[in-house]
């Protein structure tokens, strides 16, 4: 169904013939294109879903051509607004350099749904790394779609929005990626100004332990509704997973420590340069987390 010239902005509704007001349509299942090239940011397209009710909603918002957008997702995740008929929710942004993402402060409204079991968003790993970068007094990085999502509280926006997922009483399968960054990923030397290269180092490492440690909730919280968690974000310290007893699918991406190595090329007096390591989660999962007869993850 295509509704040519639709004004999400309209104070005006549409009569019938009988002069009754046509305010809401139900849908077991919808599917929206919603990407705009013209609503710019915070224009609030997703407030359709205020009409448009649906037990499974669908919103497309993949990026399409060169003019990049991006959407205040609030109202979506909104109860008040999209309606507690609502069961399963996924924004597909896709994975490609300027895909649109949801923001931390887009979710903290989610454990009012009465009703939903299923949610699925992408993030933006490195503007928040970025924000809780100079929250921390830090440098700031240069993000893919720099311009948006920026924030002077991100750190109580995740924490809000963790808090949110893990008091929902209904959620069980919950999905998180983040914007593909291979294209553009962080360059640290450029940050780095030739200073103590191990102090560096450990702003690095805070910063991603900083984002990190937000989520951490999600695996060590005793009780939560949540079943099934596919996470993959970058710069992950999981761990606490033996103290949640609900999660029993975990689907996750390798995390990445830094350390200085004494190699040549760009890095301090003595020759040393940041290094980036790779962690396997599976191996992770395998030492210490599979063998212990306390976790209730198996899969």
């Amino acid at each position: 169904m295509v509704i040519d010239g639709y004004n999400t902005n309209s104070e005006e509704e549409e009569e019938d013939k009988s002069n009754k007001k046509c305010t809401e349509i139900y849908f077991n299942n919808l599917s929206i294109v919603g990407f705009d090239t013209n609503i710019g940011e915070d224009r609030e397209a997703v407030k359709i879903f205020k009409i448009f009710k649906s037990i499974n909603i669908f919103y497309d918002g993949t990026f399409l051509n060169a003019i990049p957008t991006h959407v205040n997702y609030s109202a979506l995740f909104d109860p008040d607004n999209s309606g507690q008929q609502v069961k399963s929710i996924i924004v597909q942004i896709g994975r490609e350099e300027y895909s649109d993402f949801v923001e931390p402060r887009h979710l903290i409204k989610v454990n009012q749904f009465e009703n939903l079991h299923s949610i699925t968003f992408s993030i933006n790993s490195f503007q928040i790394l970025s924000n809780l970068s100079k929250e921390m007094g830090y440098f700031s990085f240069k993000c893919i779609k720099s311009d948006f999502g920026n924030s002077d509280n991100i750190k109580s926006e995740l924490n809000q929005m963790v808090n949110s997922i893990i008091t929902s009483k209904y959620l069980k399968n919950l999905k998180i990626t983040s914007i593909n960054t291979e294209k553009h990923p962080i360059d640290y030397d450029t940050y780095y100004d030739y200073g103590e290269p191990q102090a560096f180092v450990n702003k690095i490492n805070e910063t991603a332990e900083s984002f990190s440690n937000s989520f951490k909730p999600l695996f060590s919280e005793l009780n939560t509704s949540i079943e099934r968690i596919e996470f993959d974000c970058m710069d992950q310290y999981i761990s606490k997973l033996l103290n949640n007893k609900s999660i029993k699918y975990l689907y996750d991406s390798d995390f990445i420590v830094y350390s200085l190595k004494p190699s040549g090329g760009a890095g301090g007096a003595d020759g040393s340069q940041v290094h980036k390591e790779p962690i396997s989660i599976n191996l992770y999962l395998f030492d210490n987390i599979f063998p212990s007869p306390f976790t209730s993850i198996r899969h």
